[in-house]
């Protein structure tokens, strides 16, 4: 895995529609794997391949973070019904707040030796990527089939850096994707994640938050600290 830079705002391939990935080999799992490597060193909820420059549809979300200042952190990121489901989201959660507790007693040289997949120490490694009602989604060529609801709420980028914007987004979405080996994947998400979902894929069709924000602000060192950096 290898650190890729983040394109701002200003380059012309955040303007760009993204290609869908129809090959599943080693050269896409190493770019899904330098995305979570990227975002988790930016500390990003989420990214999509156009902010390291590669014109691919294909996206990563961490929803993690117990330190994030959003009124949806509360909700069960994910979706569905199913005693499954309830189970799955109930061990990711205790299993990041037991990180995240393990985090807080260790030294700094402690967490920066947690591993290069996941640099951030709340963030345990054994978390499943794309369990229903989970935290960590990997996904190539998603696409929204349903949303209801909405929200009105603060959204700031890691490719769009001291702004941040009143940005209207569904409250529930549905997404059909397919995971890096090629497999089917519905992933249902609301309150963070269904905003992180709509933000993600809003990347890959060219468009940035701040194209339909109701308004936008300038901010300062802060910015990056008091809002959501997806991407």
């Amino acid at each position: 895995m290898a650190l890729r830079a983040i394109v701002v705002d200003g380059d012309d391939i955040l303007r760009k529609k993204s290609k869908e990935v129809k090959k599943f080999g080693e050269r896409t799992h190493t770019l899904l794997d330098d995305m979570w490597e990227t975002m988790r060193d930016a500390n990003g909820v989420g990214l999509a391949a156009p902010q390291v420059g590669v014109l691919r549809r294909a996206v990563v979300i961490d929803v993690t973070d117990p330190e994030r200042d959003d009124d949806d952190e509360g909700a069960t990121p994910g979706g569905g019904d199913s005693a499954a489901n309830a189970a799955a989201a109930s061990d990711s959660a205790n299993a990041a707040a037991n990180a995240a507790d393990a985090a807080n007693a260790a030294t700094a040289d402690d967490a920066a030796n947690g591993g290069a997949a996941a640099p951030r120490a709340d963030v345990p490694d054994d978390l499943p990527v794309n369990a229903p009602g989970g935290f960590l989604y990997e996904l190539l060529n998603p696409t929204i089939v349903e949303a209801d609801g909405e929200s009105l709420e603060k959204e700031g980028c890691l490719s769009v850096p001291g702004i941040v914007g009143l940005v209207r987004r569904p409250e529930r979405v549905t997404v059909k994707a397919v995971g890096r080996d090629g497999g089917e994947i519905t992933v249902k998400g609301e309150g963070i994640l269904a905003k992180a979902l709509s933000h993600e894929i809003d990347h890959l069709e060219g468009v940035l938050f701040t194209d339909i924000a109701e308004e936008t602000e300038k901010l300062g060192r802060r910015a990056s600290e008091d809002e959501e950096e997806y991407e």
